[in-house]
């Protein structure tokens, strides 16, 4: 198992795993990712209901996170030309009250 995620973090991946095959028809599939990982009788579909879309939010949360961190380094390199290119003038005027 990787180092990345935390035992807690492995399972309810695995959880969600077999919760999108199963919600995507794969049952199959799902049968023998839980064989593979030792998930027995413990994931019934109250547990699959609980883990069902899981999957779905994460990506999208970090689909989301990846565009606003691309926005402010963005915005960050902006504001770096921007006080780069001030001269002392221009910044002597930002300091004083309008």
């Amino acid at each position: 198992m990787s180092n990345l995620l935390t035992q807690r973090q492995a399972e309810e991946l695995h959880k969600s795993l077999i919760a999108y095959l199963t919600a995507a028809g794969l049952t199959n599939t799902a049968a023998s990712l839980r064989e593979e990982l030792h998930i027995g009788d413990e994931f019934d579909d109250a547990t699959r209901k609980k883990y069902e879309g899981l999957l779905e939010k994460k990506w999208t949360s970090v689909v989301r996170l990846q565009k606003k961190i691309m926005d402010l380094e963005s915005r960050n390199t902006t504001l770096q030309t921007e006080l780069d290119t001030a001269t002392p003038t221009s910044l002597s005027r930002r300091n004083q009250d309008p």
